[in-house]
């Protein structure tokens, strides 16, 4: 029933202080003071929480922020405070390659600009790398590789047989030798692939590749494989200088050759012209 109080004492209270639904939500006069005690209790706990104002400056806004939010934070998944904090976990990959992972470095600054939680990005991105990228991923025949040190050694063997060893050194300096001229050329055979016996492999790992490189080295003269006339004492300094500057670190011209320093290559030139009779 609605709250009734005594002439005297609703005299000095207005008329829609009195009818408000607030006030007469209570019986008696007892019901409203204990009411108005455990509201009083209530603000006074820190669990009631005003809203800043509608006009409210940012520095105000920023204010409320590092006020209130770690009072909400106890009961409500806030986003981090900073978009490097959001992690994830995807089996068999380290968490350093996921902490410095591009993409997943993107939807980190993503995440935060939508103010996502912790719980809210991770599960984002599980759904993405387990139901979304499967499905964008090319359809079709899987590409079978021949790669590791085995299967290559055992590639290798096959199609040279006993002149294997040999074909590798050859082919090893020869790579050294081209770069000079072609610094590319590394690259090229790292990142390349080709097929072979209907798999494929790097350029690097190419048994034509180690052929074409060591079959220009015996056509033109330029002895790959370090072999050299014994009697021949200018040639063998210069094979042993060639030797020290790839393989010897401590070598003063090894780190400017091993970076592509231009008086360092043009250095090598002179010597491998040496070896070979100025071609």
């Amino acid at each position: 029933m609605p709250l009734e109080l005594p002439a005297e004492l609703s005299q000095g209270i207005p008329a829609d202080v009195l009818s408000n639904n607030s006030i007469q939500r209570y019986n008696d006069i007892g019901s409203l003071m204990k009411g108005h005690i455990e509201a009083e209790n209530y603000i006074r706990s820190g669990k009631a929480v005003a809203l800043p104002a509608e006009d409210a400056k940012p520095e105000d806004l920023d204010k409320w922020k590092s006020e209130n939010l770690p009072k909400f934070s106890k009961v409500i998944d806030l986003p981090p405070g900073k978009a490097e904090e959001y992690e994830f976990k995807f089996e068999g990959v380290s968490s350093d390659v996921l902490k410095n992972d591009q993409l997943l470095s993107s939807f980190r600054e993503t995440a935060h600009k939508y103010g996502l939680s912790k719980a809210q990005a991770a599960g984002i991105a599980q759904a993405f790398a387990t139901e979304i990228a499967p499905r964008l991923a090319p359809q079709g025949p899987q590409v079978e590789f021949i790669e590791g040190k085995e299967p290559i050694d055992a590639l290798m063997k096959e199609v040279f047989k006993g002149e294997t060893p040999q074909r590798l050194d050859e082919y090893k300096r020869g790579v050294e030798v081209l770069s000079m001229s072609m610094p590319e050329l590394k690259d090229v055979l790292n990142d390349g692939i080709a097929p072979w016996g209907g798999k494929f492999t790097a350029l690097g790992d190419h048994p034509t590749i180690v052929k074409l490189i060591t079959e220009i080295g015996r056509l033109t003269g330029q002895d790959f494989g370090g072999h050299v006339p014994a009697n021949d004492r200018a040639v063998l300094d210069a094979q042993e200088e060639i030797h020290q500057i790839m393989d010897n670190k401590e070598h003063p011209w090894h780190e400017r050759w091993r970076k592509g320093d231009r008086t360092a290559r043009e250095h090598m030139n002179e010597l491998y012209k040496s070896m070979t009779g100025g071609r």
